[in-house]
């Protein structure tokens, strides 16, 4: 099955195509980008290639690549605590579907609090699983915010 996959931080927003087996596991995560054809630069801004332009050539053709994208172990137990897993929001949790967020257990191991990725709480009534395998570039982004 394949999941539309967005994550919006105070950085930047993470956007994969996620393929999920029956298990719900992450197999396999693309990611399109935009590129400007006259220098070959990643083209920034918003996610719509209708819209996209480069900063240097303005009138430039932008092409969109598909590519895909490394797949790293779920980073668990991060933090200053090691209590901290990341987690892929399931499509019970309505507009988190397919976000990723982080888990934060108490001293029992037990639910302490569910949080985007910058680690702001959110309810508690979400749905989630602990995939095996995430985007490299969200494994990076949840180290960096726990460490």
């Amino acid at each position: 099955m394949k999941l539309t996959s967005e994550t919006t931080t105070n950085e930047e927003t993470f956007r994969f195509t996620l393929d999920l087996n029956d298990e719900g596991e992450i197999t396999e995560a693309t990611q399109i980008t935009y590129h400007c054809r006259a220098c070959g630069e990643e083209v920034s801004g918003p996610n719509d290639i209708e819209v996209a332009a480069c900063d240097e050539h303005p009138d430039a053709i932008i092409d969109s690549v598909i590519s895909k994208v490394e797949l790293v172990d779920t980073p668990t137990a991060i933090g200053d605590e090691s209590d901290t897993d990341v987690v892929l929001f399931t499509y019970d949790s309505a507009t988190l579907a397919g976000s990723f967020g982080l888990q934060v257990r108490d001293e029992d191991g037990g639910l302490k609090a569910i949080c985007d990725l910058d680690g702001e709480t959110i309810s508690s009534k979400t749905s989630f699983i602990i995939p095996d395998k995430v985007p490299a570039k969200i494994a990076e982004y949840a180290q960096a915010i726990c460490s």
